[in-house]
């Protein structure tokens, strides 16, 4: 698990694709996501702290992925990297 090489495009867009944009993409948001788009860095920056939740399945949040077991651990710990690194756009 990488957890010094932690980007938006090399690792947190990938993590979003791979769990999330069943849900959350532009495309499918308003039906099945709540319309929450998780789909470009603006939207991912704006609710990075209820994804950090959800995906964590913390008390107070929406656990995700919906009707699934949590993400992979290392998924987790580098969204919560890129997180506390201030959410760069890189």
């Amino acid at each position: 698990c990488d957890s010094l090489n932690v980007t938006f495009s090399g690792t947190v867009a990938p993590i979003l694709t791979s769990n999330c944009y069943s849900c959350h993409s532009n495309a499918t948001a308003a039906s099945f996501g709540n319309n929450i788009r998780l789909e470009n860095y603006a939207d991912v920056k704006t609710n990075a702290v209820a994804v950090a939740g959800s995906i964590n399945q913390t008390g107070g949040y929406s656990p995700m992925p919906k009707n699934g077991g949590k993400i992979k651990a290392c998924s987790i710990r580098q969204f919560e990297i890129w997180v506390s690194q201030g959410m760069l756009n890189n």
